[in-house]
């Protein structure tokens, strides 16, 4: 979860919108002195004053498959099964779909909107960037990501 999700999952907790915060997500391939990135999400809620007892960190998901059915697992636990699903508003296509599919009743809270101001393109708008190309790749695992979810059965 980067900082912007953090604090819009913060401020839905302290809207009384979310009184229980789930954070998931492991690192894809273990490393060495680094922590999962829902461990330092963990930390800086506690920091902005969640109470720990209002944080449930789950570390060892590695993709968003993982995330719900883990999430899936520990909230059954605790007899909850509606959520409010914090993710970039881009990653929102696939996440709330594989959400649903293990039997949440989700509700969706997009956050880190990519907005953009529409002009006619410039004939050196066309001419490749790096800030481009992360947004095409970023757009392509996306969209191959939904194409895969959906041929092994993950996502409604």
């Amino acid at each position: 979860m980067s900082g912007n999700r953090a604090l819009h999952a913060l401020r839905l907790y302290q809207a009384g919108k979310a009184p229980l915060i789930v954070i998931t997500g492991g690192n894809v391939f273990s490393q060495r002195d680094v922590e999962a990135e829902a461990a330092y999400t963990a930390d800086i809620l506690k920091r902005w004053g969640v109470p720990e007892e209002d944080i449930v960190v789950e570390k060892a998901s590695r993709n968003t498959r993982e995330n719900a059915v883990t999430t899936r697992r520990l909230l059954s636990e605790r007899g909850i099964d509606r959520i409010l699903l914090v993710t970039a508003a881009f990653h929102m296509p696939r996440a709330l779909p594989t959400f649903r599919h293990t039997g949440f009743d989700v509700v969706p809270s997009p956050s880190g909107y990519s907005i953009v101001a529409y002009r006619r393109p410039a004939l050196l708008d066309w001419w490749p960037t790096l800030g481009n190309l992360g947004k095409a790749q970023a757009l392509m695992k996306e969209k191959l990501g939904i194409l895969v979810y959906r041929f092994r059965g993950w996502m409604d």
